[in-house]
């Protein structure tokens, strides 16, 4: 599935964030509302919405009014008129100066971002996502679910990060899980998406026992609900998890079944993903003729003037281009092969721009505040601790205590690193080339073979590209990273984060500072040289762009700081 984050925005823009005011109005608004989803005309639409936005400025109630400008906006951007939507929304933005309540400003920079997001300005987008978090995490925190779920939502489907935006799901919906809610408000609708996204991430990380499980509590609170968008999302989930164990032919009965209410809500990307699982299953069954039938009808759908490009159309183009070279279709395999070009260098364009202002303006900014948030967390604990040390002795004897067994522990740590045990339980994976059959073996403790919609042999070649890049220790480069790494292993970034995060078990950045810090660990450990530099040029040695990164990658494998580690070994040594 393109769990694209647009798909989010229909329900939540169309059917969330209720207010608090006057029961008229809020009465009122609502059946505007109610309008507006019934309403297929834009003309129409536009008549209501500027009804709303009049009427309320001569109630004068800015609430609102806000809530007017907000309605406009999105009516002029599901006709595509985005440069008026920003404007309705920077209107917006100037009414609320200066008041503040559980919604606003947080929504009106969030649909920002949606906005932007269509104009392809990633680090506009990725901004204004971090300020409207910024807001929503004080006062509202359906919204700030909601935000964090679109992120992770651009973490899965634009950056192949899977984990990464599991980390998140999960997070939101142990926060939404126990609050009480009514059926179509904010936190029932990002409850539902982050258990959509649990069950997807599962499906993807082919952990099919968890995916069903969500699935089915997604399911069961969708009728509860009478959610038939949600209901049929979950059901797309199912028959993928149906096709990943090769059960076609149910696969092929629950997109049937699914296809009326995916056509009503007139979703394009379920609509391509629907088709593109149709074709996966037929392809299972050795109907290529059928094959051919739904992958063209991805074609049909795909956005490239949009560039919403997905890696469903790429294998599709894919496939395209095998079969009709097979039929020594000449014409067709140069046309498929034209459009998989162009959709792919779309792909790459927006992968890397997204990636960057991911980092840059988002996960950057968010460690440097948890940082500032630990730093005076540990002021106020060192301040603390010194009254309480004027209590007497009895405070150093128990300190000197946990010295003594925190360095225990170290030397525990430490012991073991240097006989190259893994102290962090990170499952490794031992990556085998069969020179004899020529193909790459995951060898895994009782695991089956993963499988991930990347064709096989694309999967074989990147892994080889992975061990010599291994080999040649070109993580070593400071600015390595997904881009990069794609580049050297000729592979779009979605794909290369999707073999990354299946055979290695872990993100991209994390597989990149694993190897540094391992590399770190045999460099000290044989060259005792190295141990009289400074922490700052040793980052350097490693890979790392300054001694904090260096610091925080080392803790996170080992167990301890670099200094803690060094001490250890000069005494060792000694």
């Amino acid at each position: 599935m393109k769990f694209n984050f647009k798909q989010i925005i229909f329900f939540l823009l169309l059917f969330g964030y209720f207010g608090y005011a006057q029961d008229d109005l809020q009465d009122y608004y609502l059946s505007i509302k109610k309008q507006l989803y019934i309403s297929s005309k834009f003309e129409d639409k536009l008549k209501l919405s500027q009804l709303f936005l009049k009427k309320m400025k001569q109630r004068n109630s800015k609430h609102f009014i806000i809530k007017g400008l907000l309605m406009n906006a999105y009516t002029y951007y599901e006709h595509n008129d985005v440069e008026i939507s920003l404007k309705y929304i920077d209107t917006a933005n100037s009414y609320s100066r200066g008041y503040s309540d559980t919604l606003y400003p947080a929504k009106i920079f969030r649909d920002k971002a949606i906005y932007l997001a269509k104009k392809r300005k990633f680090d506009q987008v990725i901004e204004n996502y971090r300020i409207a978090e910024t807001y929503a995490k004080t006062n509202n925190i359906g919204m700030y679910c909601t935000i964090r779920n679109e992120l992770a939502a651009i973490k899965s489907d634009e950056l192949g990060d899977i984990k990464g935006a599991l980390e998140i799901y999960k997070e939101n919906y142990q926060i939404l899980q126990n609050r009480k809610y009514s059926k179509l408000d904010l936190y029932s609708t990002t409850y539902l998406y982050s258990i959509l996204g649990i069950s997807y991430s599962y499906k993807v990380l082919n952990q099919l026992d968890s995916a069903l499980v969500y699935t089915k509590i997604g399911h069961r609170l969708s009728k509860k609900n009478n959610d038939e968008l949600s209901s049929y999302k979950f059901s797309l989930i199912n028959s993928a998890i149906a096709l990943n164990k090769k059960d076609f032919s149910k696969s092929i009965d629950s997109l049937n079944k699914a296809l009326p209410k995916v056509l009503k809500y007139n979703n394009s990307n379920d609509l391509l993903w629907l088709y593109y699982l149709c074709g996966k299953n037929y392809k299972g069954l050795k109907s290529y003729d059928q094959t051919v039938k739904y992958f063209s009808k991805v074609d049909s759908i795909n956005m490239i003037e949009t560039h919403s490009c997905t890696f469903e159309v790429l294998e599709s183009y894919q496939f395209l281009i095998d079969y009709y070279a097979s039929k020594s279709d000449i014409k067709k395999e140069l046309l498929f092969t034209k459009k998989f070009k162009t959709t792919d260098s779309i792909f790459r364009d927006n992968n890397n721009e997204l990636y960057i202002a991911l980092r840059d303006k988002y996960e950057i900014p968010r460690l440097q505040e948890a940082e500032q948030s630990s730093t005076n967390l540990y002021k106020w604990l060192l301040i603390s601790l010194a009254i309480v040390a004027l209590g007497g002795i009895g405070f150093l004897a128990k300190r000197s205590f946990r010295l003594k067994k925190e360095k225990l522990e170290y030397e525990i740590k430490f012991s073991a690193l240097v006989n190259n045990f893994n102290l962090a339980n990170h499952k490794e994976e031992e990556i085998i080339e069969n020179s004899e059959k020529e193909e790459v073996i995951i060898v895994e403790e009782e695991k089956p073979i993963k499988k991930i919609a990347i064709p096989e042999d694309t999967i074989n070649t990147t892994l080889k590209k992975l061990q010599e890049f291994e080999k040649l220790q070109l993580y070593l480069e400071s600015d390595m990273n997904l881009q990069k790494l794609s580049e050297f292993c000729n592979i779009n970034t979605k794909y290369l984060s999707k073999i990354i995060n299946t055979y290695k078990e872990k993100s991209v950045v994390n597989y990149i500072n694993d190897l540094r810090i391992e590399n770190s660990l045999e460099q000290m450990k044989n060259n005792p040289k190295l141990l009289k530099f400074n922490i700052s040029v040793l980052a350097e040695q490693f890979g790392f762009n300054n001694s904090e990164s260096f610091g925080n990658a080392f803790s996170k494998k080992t167990g301890m700081s670099p200094s803690v580690f060094i001490n250890q070994l000069l005494n060792k040594n000694h």
